[in-house]
């Protein structure tokens, strides 16, 4: 399974936004620049995460965008779902007899992938990655 660009920078995104909450709103070109993203292609990721109800904008001379929850309120599954759609890594279908050999491979491997998937990214939500990011950052020294 293939984790596409824009979950992965929807994500950076939003932990960026979470990062940055003392701001009153954040601007697009800011994380454009600080995250080394297109700007084009946030406003893309950014509509759908404002569709999704994870950001909200404000305009004006002081406009930016906005979490609309607090950071451990939302999870990383709740974003990878927005842009992937359906997590399974195979479709779930009933087209199977209980006696075909695909039927025991798709119970034994495939939903338990998926169920595992789901599951880990599920319980991790961008306060924990936050935490975990300040956590790094302030052990790292420089010579």
């Amino acid at each position: 399974m293939n984790i596409s660009n824009k979950s992965r920078y929807g994500l950076r995104a939003v932990v960026y936004l979470g990062i940055n909450y003392q701001k009153e709103n954040v601007s697009l070109k800011e994380i454009s620049d600080k995250e080394n993203i297109s700007k084009r292609y946030l406003e893309q990721i950014f509509a759908e995460l404002k569709k999704g109800g994870i950001i909200n904008s404000t305009k004006g001379t002081k406009g930016g965008y906005f979490l609309t929850r607090k950071t451990s309120d939302i999870t990383v599954k709740s974003i990878i779902e927005l842009f992937e759609g359906n997590l399974e890594v195979v479709e779930k279908t009933d087209n199977y007899n209980i006696e075909d050999l695909e039927y025991t491979i798709i119970n034994k491997v495939w939903n338990k992938m998926s169920d595992a998937l789901v599951e880990v990214i599920d319980n991790i939500n961008i306060e924990d990655i936050i935490n975990d990011y300040n956590s790094l950052s302030r052990s790292m020294f420089y010579i």
